[in-house]
């Protein structure tokens, strides 16, 4: 795979012209473009606000930024917001970041899960040794979704991704945790999650992210999981409001499966010319536009 030249052709411009004209077009004053600029700009020799997973794609040199259109396009997710935060201001992070990201995903995932036909859903139930971050109950099949949300921010690079698998590991633990009592127990805390009597209900676990779990380590112990995230569900939803709660977890595995057969993921190399120099190194291609009608899932529910 050949890189275009003109990708990477980089505008040198004044910042106070760009400023002025960005601020009036976005509708920003001064203090909101600064803190965006906080984000995605850096000004060597200090990067704090970058890493693995994320690179700030303008530059300040001086009075003039230096911009490589091709990365600003790739680089304005409202998700490397959270991650520029985190790695500049730990603090604001954990005060006001981190409280969020859980309670906006189960909020998503409550209005996805009530597209479905007859259930009943409960969110946030502490049983004493856990607690149910979602439950999903359809009482014509006597049947639950016990679904642990691990809200991570979405990674990219490997120590992300590791981390990602850490908490999916302890929503896996939770799952299990309720999976050792007996049917008696399970019942009982059933019945006071649902505010109504029930027996014998059949529990389908499920785990719900942001985006990935995690490596190839980890799928072994999702085989009997539903592994979802938002675009999973929405499209699980969407394809089906009267999907039987029993099979959630095989209907899950066999989406991924058929989303990988679509996108046809390959290896390739890419390889980049630099004056005399050339590096080449390996890159993850796919059909990009399969993905299309699964993350649009999201948005039409």
């Amino acid at each position: 795979m050949q890189i275009n030249p003109y990708d990477w052709v980089a505008p040198y411009l004044e910042e106070d012209a760009l400023a002025r004209s960005v601020m009036e077009y976005a509708d920003l004053n001064t203090d909101q473009y600064g803190a965006l600029m906080d984000v995605y700009a850096i000004s060597p020799p200090n990067i704090d606000n970058g890493g693995e997973g994320f690179f700030p794609p303008i530059c300040r040199v001086g009075t003039r930024l230096l911009v490589n259109p091709w990365a600003l396009r790739g680089m304005m997710s409202s998700r490397n917001i959270l991650y520029a935060v985190l790695n500049t201001d730990q603090r604001k992070f954990d005060e006001h970041v981190s409280p969020l990201l859980e309670p906006q995903l189960t909020e998503m995932a409550v209005r996805i899960f009530n597209h479905l036909t007859d259930v009943q859903v409960v969110q946030n139930y502490s049983w004493g040794k856990g607690e149910f971050d979602l439950l999903v109950y359809r009482q014509s099949e006597n049947c639950i979704l016990h679904v642990q949300i691990k809200a991570a921010i979405a990674p990219d690079g490997a120590r992300m991704t590791t981390r990602v698998e850490v908490r999916v590991k302890e929503g896996l633990k939770q799952l299990q945790n309720f999976r050792k009592l007996d049917k008696e127990q399970q019942n009982s805390i059933l019945a006071a999650a649902l505010g109504h009597f029930v027996e014998d209900v059949q529990v389908v676990d499920v785990v719900l992210c942001w985006a990935g779990f995690g490596t190839d380590n980890i799928w072994p112990s999702l085989s009997a999981v539903a592994p979802l995230n938002l675009a999973l569900l929405a499209h699980l939803v969407q394809e089906n409001s009267t999907r039987a709660l029993r099979t959630f977890a095989s209907d899950s595995h066999a989406l991924i499966d058929r989303i990988v057969t679509e996108a046809k993921p390959q290896w390739g190399q890419v390889t980049l010319q630099l004056g005399s120099e050339t590096i080449s190194f390996p890159n993850m291609d796919c059909d990009w536009g399969s993905l299309v009608k699964y993350q649009l899932a999201v948005h039409s529910m």
